[in-house]
């Protein structure tokens, strides 16, 4: 926080959180149990499109572009 407040950031923080380890939060333990990720390793290592019936699907050392078509697909109705 204090990085971004001496780098002039104008977006609402979160909270920093745990994604690995014992005490994981609840949320990133569900996903990774869902999708069989046993680690991320970094901020942007791995990002979940998550379908309207739940369906979660895990995208690791992607350019987020590459994240557009399966988006859209979920945006057409369309499911995993």
């Amino acid at each position: 926080k204090q990085f971004a407040e001496e780098h002039n950031v104008h977006f609402q923080m979160m909270e920093k959180i745990n994604v690995n380890g014992g005490d994981a939060h609840l949320v990133y333990k569900y996903l990774k149990y869902q999708t069989d990720i046993e680690m991320i390793h970094w901020n942007f290592d791995t990002y979940f499109v998550i379908d309207p019936s739940g369906t979660v699907q895990a995208f690791t050392d992607v350019d987020p572009v590459e994240l557009l078509d399966p988006v859209f697909q979920i945006g057409r109705g369309d499911e995993f």
